[in-house]
């Protein structure tokens, strides 16, 4: 008897090293409705497209939350006698700071404490960003600037969230075409929420295998770089 764990594999498989094809929210809910064996006719599907559609935006957002497969960047000036700003709506964690060409480093509030009992009303150029967990849309910085001079240009480059899709023709994880292989591992998702609500255990099971292979794939190439040879002699 063939293993089920080698049918998946094999599946999983198929699937990446078929030629990648962009899915818009209305084809993937058409997929989802396939795996799912939902009814074609409309008086007796058991979905919603809108049910669906929830479903296929948290598998994406699963998918990019635990990949950090989508980055970002935004600059902002510093301010004086300001020590918090906003963070960007789609903000998860960053991955690296900088004011004007210097690298900040991050500290937790706590570190800072044991450092200084004074480091909330230090003043001069910022050396350190740090996140307080009771304000999480807000980062600040310490010193914080009182001068002009002080005020440099920041730029975080960030790990983002993915956008919902909405729209018929949207596509997934923000249109980026690096990730169309991995259109395919959304529909899984809504299948298995899907079969999971109608008790069909082990068509759940198999798909949440395919979904959590395919994440893993996902994870793996997103950020390879073939050409990037850290131990190779450039020539300037």
């Amino acid at each position: 008897m063939t293993s089920p764990t080698w049918i998946v594999r094999w599946l999983v498989l198929i699937l990446i090293a078929s030629p990648a094809y962009c899915r818009t929210l209305t084809q993937l809910e058409g997929d989802s409705r396939i795996l799912a064996r939902d009814a074609g006719s409309n008086t007796r599907q058991r979905f919603s497209n809108s049910e669906i559609d929830n479903f296929l935006n948290e598998g994406a957002r699963e998918a990019i939350s635990r990949t950090r497969c989508i980055e970002r960047s935004f600059t902002f000036q510093l301010t004086r006698g300001v020590t918090y700003y906003a963070l960007p709506t789609d903000y998860l964690t960053a991955r690296r700071v900088t004011r004007g060409n210097l690298a900040l480093s991050e500290l937790t509030p706590a570190a800072l404490d044991g450092r200084s009992r004074g480091w909330e009303v230090a003043t001069g150029k910022p050396t350190y960003y740090f996140v307080n967990w009771s304000s999480r849309g807000l980062v600040g910085f310490t010193p914080f600037p009182t001068q002009a001079a002080d005020t440099d240009t920041v730029k975080m480059d960030y790990f983002a969230m993915t956008q919902a899709m909405s729209a018929s023709s949207d596509t997934p994880f923000n249109g980026i075409s690096e990730f169309t292989d991995y259109h395919q591992m959304l529909p899984y998702y809504a299948a298995a929420r899907m079969t999971a609500i109608d008790g069909r255990v082990s068509l759940t099971t198999l798909y949440v295998q395919v979904y959590e292979l395919m994440l893993k794939s996902m994870s793996e190439h997103c950020k390879a770089r073939d050409n990037y040879l850290p131990s190779g002699t450039a020539t300037f």
